[in-house]
C-alpha cells in the first residue's frame, strides 16, 4: 500500500486522493496491520475504494492513476514518504 502511494507521488509530484484495494486487503489493514488511530489517519487522507475486483491503485480527482501491479517501482531507490505523509513518522 505504501509503495503504491509513494509510486503515485513519485510519478505525478503530489499525493493521491483515492486508494483502490481489494476488500480483503482493507480488512487486513484495519484489523491486523494498523492501529485504530493509524487506520483513522489513513481514512482522513484518502477515499478508500474497495471491492472484490479492485486492484491496488492510487488515484487523484483529476483521473491520474498509479496501478502497483502495472506501474510498480523497479528502480535502484524506492520512492518514499507516504508513511510520513499519513502518520508523521518514518516506518
Amino acid at each position: 500500500m505504501l509503495e503504491t502511494l509513494n509510486g503515485f507521488k513519485d510519478k505525478y509530484g503530489h499525493w493521491p486522493t483515492k486508494l483502490r484495494l481489494p476488500t480483503g486487503v482493507l480488512e487486513l489493514l484495519r484489523k491486523k496491520h494498523l492501529t485504530s488511530i493509524g487506520f483513522r489517519d489513513l481514512e482522513s487522507k484518502l477515499q478508500l475504494i474497495t471491492g472484490k475486483g479492485e486492484r491496488l491503485a492510487a488515484e487523484d480527482d483529476a483521473g491520474l492513476a498509479f496501478d502497483y501491479a502495472k506501474d510498480g517501482w523497479y528502480g535502484k531507490r524506492p520512492p518514499q514518504g507516504a508513511d510520513q505523509w499519513l502518520w508523521q513518522t518514518k516506518l
